[in-house]
């Protein structure tokens, strides 16, 4: 009602105006609109300008843990193969296609597959760094299938128009103390047929036989170190810019991690390089950038993020030891 009194109070017609000639429409002369406002965008559009995409330089190392394997309970590749040699899914987290290999399901003992979720979070790793358009031009990776198989789906998730080809290195395996003997690896045929893209012109600086002979002698960490050191020269004799992944062994990413970084304080014992399987969890990514002034390797932790779900994360917990 208010709103009323105050229109018909406005709209009366001026004392020194005849109401019989009144137009109450002359006292709001129309709104003149302009015939470009009548558009759905009557704001000039802003010009978009098409930024080439700057190829990324900076030298980086992506230190990659292998993804989750089956070696545990139920999920065991050589017990899947009881029943006569017959691929047995016992659980849902086993491996759906099988791997050939020359010398049957007991190879798997020593050296297993990737379960699903391996699978799965290495082709999250995988799609991480190509949303982030990184210069990635090298792949290195241990001979272990587990190493191979997480660098393959890491490849696969990337989307590469000329997919990258992995380095096998022989010289990036686990430590020897863990092993009584070395597992049988997949063969140059095996890695064939199973589809494998490998660079055969790559001629690695350790060859398996290399490291039969070191399975006696490679006894205390520093004797890793030594090892691990050659890879890395290998490595770093490369292109000078981009990208190099690394998948391999927590105790190996923690010796590289330790050597280009400069650390002193080094693990002592064989129990401390066992332990680091919980300081990089399966499917982690350390990041190191040389700087280009002092040619000093740096964590750059926060470039590639880490895989959480629930209470489990792949974030890197680098340890520290007393010198």
């Amino acid at each position: 009602m208010a709103m009323l009194e105050w229109a018909s109070r406005w709209l009366q017609p001026p004392a020194s105006i005849n109401p019989r000639f009144f137009d109450p429409s002359l006292m709001f002369p129309p709104i003149v609109i302009p015939r470009s406002w009548s558009k759905p965008y009557f704001f000039p559009r802003p010009t978009r300008v098409k930024q080439p995409i700057k190829k990324e330089t900076a030298r980086r190392i992506y230190l990659i843990r292998n993804g989750e394997t089956a070696d545990m309970g139920t999920q065991r590749e050589d017990i899947a193969y009881h029943n006569h040699n017959i691929y047995a899914k016992m659980d849902v987290n086993q491996a759906v296609v099988t791997v050939r290999r020359a010398l049957g399901p007991d190879s798997y003992l020593d050296d297993p597959p990737l379960t699903q979720v391996g699978y799965s979070g290495a082709q999250l790793v995988g799609r991480s760094l190509s949303m982030r358009s990184l210069n990635i031009h090298t792949v290195y990776t241990s001979p272990a299938l587990r190493c191979i198989q997480t660098a393959i789906s890491i490849i696969n998730a990337m989307n590469l128009k000329k997919p990258l080809r992995i380095r096998i290195e022989p010289a990036l395996f686990e430590p020897l103390r863990f092993y009584s003997k070395i597992p049988e690896f997949l063969s140059s045929d095996d890695l064939a047929f199973n589809g494998y893209t490998v660079d055969e012109r790559y001629k690695p600086m350790m060859s398996i036989d290399d490291l039969k002979v070191m399975l006696r002698t490679e006894l205390r960490p520093r004797d890793i170190y030594s090892r691990v050191e050659r890879a890395v020269q290998r490595i770093l004799a490369g292109r000078k810019e981009g990208g190099v992944l690394v998948i391999s062994h927590a105790p190996i990413l923690d010796a590289m991690f330790r050597l280009l970084t400069n650390r002193e304080d080094l693990p002592r014992t064989v129990g401390d390089l066992q332990r680091m399987v919980h300081n990089y969890p399966p499917c982690s990514v350390t990041t190191l950038q040389q700087d280009p002034m002092t040619l000093k390797w740096e964590n750059r932790e926060h470039l590639v993020g880490p895989l959480s779900y629930w209470h489990v994360t792949t974030m890197v917990n680098i340890p520290e030891f007393s010198s």
